[in-house]
């Protein structure tokens, strides 16, 4: 019943109780509630935001890194550069999943650092932070990153390659893009 009723508000947060009833979902022994109550809270339009604090300890210390992941996008979407000390203490998580979500967190807040973590990145042969790095050159409208993408095709194999393959669809559409505009 409490996955039914979590999943129920998560999809409509849109009165007090049911922002509370997924607030209370944060502290749910199974950590799908916990993700499914963070996601919930992200839809939610209007809250008080004295449970923040809540949501950045399961960033930082939930023994599930799904959870890690949904609350560290949670504080990048809601407040991100409040919260770049958290993104910057999970960036070398063992969990490519947390360490995705920092590196999209920072990517998207500290613009001053950019650079320095796509370049600690791009090296890393892992197609979350793939993804992650290729979305954020083409939303960006950068065309300076051919070489990558190229060798980043060399790189994965079967679905990894699939999907890095769409990134790469979009990032010569971009370049396309760009030549009919010279």
């Amino acid at each position: 019943i409490r996955r039914e009723t979590i999943a129920d508000f998560m999809n409509d947060p849109s009165t007090d109780d049911k922002i509370n009833t997924l607030i209370k979902g944060l502290n749910d022994p199974f950590y799908e509630l916990r993700e499914m109550s963070i996601l919930g809270l992200k839809e939610a339009m209007t809250m008080d935001s004295s449970f923040y604090g809540k949501i950045e300890l399961l960033a930082k210390y939930d023994p599930d890194n799904r959870v890690q992941a949904a609350a560290i996008e949670f504080l990048a979407d809601k407040d991100g550069n409040a919260y770049i000390s958290v993104f910057e203490d999970k960036i070398e998580d063992s969990s490519y999943v947390v360490r995705g979500a920092a590196l999209s967190a920072l990517l998207n807040t500290d613009t001053e650092r950019v650079e320095s973590y796509l370049e600690s990145f791009k090296s890393i042969k892992n197609i979350v932070l793939a993804q992650i790095i290729a979305d954020h050159f083409i939303e960006n409208k950068d065309t300076t990153h051919l070489e990558w993408f190229n060798t980043g095709m060399d790189q994965y194999k079967g679905n990894d390659r699939y999907y890095f393959l769409g990134k790469l669809g979009r990032y010569l559409a971009l370049l396309n893009d760009a030549d009919t505009r010279l």
